[in-house]
């Protein structure tokens, strides 16, 4: 039976790294991939990409993740690049097919959005296949957040995969019993896969109300916050490194604002969005 998994084990430094340090890394990130220009996105995004190769994960464990990214990324600088964005814009290539001029500016908004799309979904394959359900649960809440926070967090997590691996298990029994949902025909694919996955969702919908019961009977409660006993503290290292990284991402959004009120030439297109 295929199942779904999100956490692989492993001995990494990403392994190893605090889970609240994770989260706090992750969002700093993101704000730098946000506001970079998207000349300075590209190393950022190859130290990601080198990270998630470190943490000796193996690409078939998120291949798939990967493979429902990429039409969005190969699709985001085409879209962009086909109309031009001022006056100034000037073509720098075409569409083989349709020959349709492709404009500069527009090429690079959407290699800009795909370096932010893309640096995101590796920082998250990196935080869901280094992170335990447990230790996800409680990082938000050794931050200061309510710990229902941490808590939906992980339960959303945790039952991403079931129903996937429930789902695929009908696909099986599907295929064995003679549909197939793989002819000529998208449309028919679609359709067929549609009949299934609909159902499972209302099913799984329909058990939120037992999840609860289920919950409040072993004394789960959002008022009182459990202890705080298996996560260790930070490192002054994670700490320098959060702090650090803050800094940066907090300093970049400010030049940014800067550069929204005081227009002009700035160096690696700084002042382009």
């Amino acid at each position: 039976m295929r199942r779904v998994r999100l956490y692989h084990g492993a001995d990494s430094w990403l392994h190893r790294l605090h889970p609240s340090a994770k989260l706090v890394l992750w969002v700093f990130l993101a704000l730098l991939l946000a506001f970079l220009p998207w000349g300075l996105k590209v190393p950022v995004f190859l130290a990601l990409v080198v990270a998630l190769w470190s943490t000796q994960v193996p690409l078939g464990h998120y291949r798939l993740i990967i493979l429902l990214a990429t039409p969005v990324i190969v699709v985001a600088p085409l879209l962009n690049g086909l109309w031009p964005s001022s006056e100034s814009d000037h073509a720098v290539a075409a569409l083989p097919v349709l020959d349709w001029p492709l404009f500069y500016e527009g090429l690079r908004r959407g290699i800009s959005r795909d370096l932010l799309i893309g640096g995101s979904t590796v920082m998250t394959i990196i935080l869901l296949t280094t992170t335990e359900l447990h230790d996800f649960a409680e990082a938000p809440t050794y931050l200061g957040a309510p710990h229902v926070v941490g808590f939906t967090m992980a339960t959303v997590m945790r039952y991403i995969p079931e129903v996937s691996t429930f789902l695929l298990t009908l696909y099986d029994v599907q295929e064995a019993r003679g549909v197939d949902f793989y002819t000529r025909n998208p449309a028919t694919n679609f359709v067929r896969r549609t009949n299934i996955l609909i159902p499972l969702l209302i099913f799984q919908l329909s058990q939120a109300s037992r999840m609860s019961n289920a919950l409040e009977s072993r004394g789960f409660q959002i008022a009182r916050a459990p202890t705080l006993y298996s996560l260790r503290r930070l490192t002054m290292r994670e700490k320098a490194a959060c702090v650090l990284i803050g800094l940066v991402a907090i300093v970049v959004t400010l030049l940014r604002a800067y550069v929204l009120v005081v227009p002009g030439e700035y160096p690696f297109e700084f002042g382009t969005f």
